[in-house]
C-alpha cells in the first residue's frame, strides 16, 4: 500500500480532480463555468467523513514519448455520513497533475509548497481501497475517461485489459515543479 506522508497530503491530493479523456493524447475539455465537465468521482469516506470531488477542467501541459502530463482543476465537497445532504466546499488548493503513462503512471499533487508524486501500480488489485484509491480513480478519469462507481471495483481489471503491468514503487518523492516527473523515467524513456 502506498502511504501518504500525512493526512494533509491526502486531503490535498483529493482536492483537485480531472475530466475523463479517451486516451493520454486526447484534447483538453472545454469548460463551462459553474458546471463540471464529467460526473463526480465516487465519494471517498473515512471515519464517518466523506468527500465528493468534482471534475472541472483538464489541460495537457507536457508531451513526452513516455506519456502526457495533464494539469487538473476541480472542486471537492465534504459531508458527514450522518448528514449527507449538507455538503461544504473545500477551499481550492491549486491544480494537481496526472502523468498518463503506461511506463510510469503517476499523480502529482500540491504538498507544502512543492509537489508530491504518487506512483501508481494500476494492475494490482491490492492497491485499491487504500489512501491511494483517490489517485487511482483520478488517473483513470483523466487518462481513460473511466469513472468507476466505487473506488474498490474494476480498476485493476481495467488496467490489465489496457496493458498496464507496472513495477511497484513505494516512494513518494517531492519535486519542485510538476514537469520534474520526467526525471524519474528510465534513461531509455527520455
Amino acid at each position: 500500500m502506498l502511504r501518504c506522508k500525512s493526512i494533509a497530503a491526502l486531503g490535498l491530493m483529493m482536492a483537485a480532480f480531472v475530466s475523463g479523456t479517451n486516451g493520454a493524447m486526447a484534447q483538453s475539455q472545454a469548460r463551462t463555468p459553474g458546471k463540471p465537465i464529467a460526473k463526480p468521482l465516487p465519494d471517498w469516506c473515512q471515519h464517518g467523513e466523506c468527500m465528493t470531488p468534482t471534475i472541472e477542467y483538464t489541460e495537457p501541459v507536457l508531451f513526452n514519448a513516455a506519456g502526457v502530463l495533464f494539469r487538473v482543476e476541480g472542486e471537492s465537497w465534504t459531508f458527514s455520513m450522518q448528514n449527507p445532504k449538507k455538503k461544504t466546499r473545500l477551499p481550492a488548493t491549486g491544480p494537481s497533475y496526472v502523468f498518463c503513462s503506461k511506463q510510469m503512471p503517476a499523480v502529482v499533487s500540491p504538498f507544502e509548497g512543492k509537489y508530491l508524486v504518487d506512483f501508481l501500480a494500476l494492475d494490482d488489485a491490492g492497491r485499491y481501497g487504500h489512501a491511494n484509491a483517490v489517485s487511482l480513480a483520478q488517473y483513470f478519469a483523466v487518462c481513460h475517461g473511466r469513472i468507476f462507481d466505487s473506488f474498490n471495483s474494476g480498476g485493476a481489471d481495467s488496467a490489465r485489459s489496457l496493458g498496464y503491468k507496472v513495477n511497484d514503487r513505494v516512494e513518494q518523492p517531492t519535486i519542485d515543479r510538476p514537469q520534474d516527473i520526467l526525471r524519474f523515467l528510465p534513461k531509455s524513456g527520455e
